[in-house]
This record gives structure tokens, sequence and C-alpha cells, in this order.
């Protein structure tokens, strides 16, 4: 199942920790944190190779770090 999100630059990361967190699974391999992909204005960032969800959320941050708070 998909969830789609629309913030700004701003708010995403406590939206992304939520969601994150929501839709991490937990079974007889481990944790698995949910494929992301983040629309960043003509740019998608594919995150779906990360499986652990500290280290996705790290990724994403560093994704947004370089744009404008206000920007959706």
């Amino acid at each position: 199942d998909a969830t789609v999100a629309t913030t700004t630059v701003g708010e995403a990361p406590e939206l992304l920790a939520d969601l994150v967190r929501n839709a991490t699974s937990y079974g007889d391999g481990g944790v698995r944190a949910p494929a992301l992909r983040l629309l960043l204005g003509t740019r998608i960032a594919d995150l779906s190779g990360v499986l652990e969800a500290g280290p996705l959320l790290a990724l994403a941050r560093s994704e947004l770090r370089s744009r404008a708070a206000d920007e959706p």
C-alpha cells in the first residue's frame, strides 16, 4: 500500500518520521523501513534501497537540507 503526503521542506522531517514509523514492517528477517521516494521540485530522490529507518530518515534530511523551508 502506498501513502502520499504533501508538506513543506520545513515540516517534512517530522512528517517523514511519522510515516516511516507507521509503515515500517517487522518480521522474521528483522525490521524493514518502507520504500521512500521524495519529489523535490523537478527531482525524484529514490531512497527505496535504504532498509533501516534511522539511515533512511538521515538521508531524507540530507536531501532536504539545501531547499528553502517554505518550499512544497
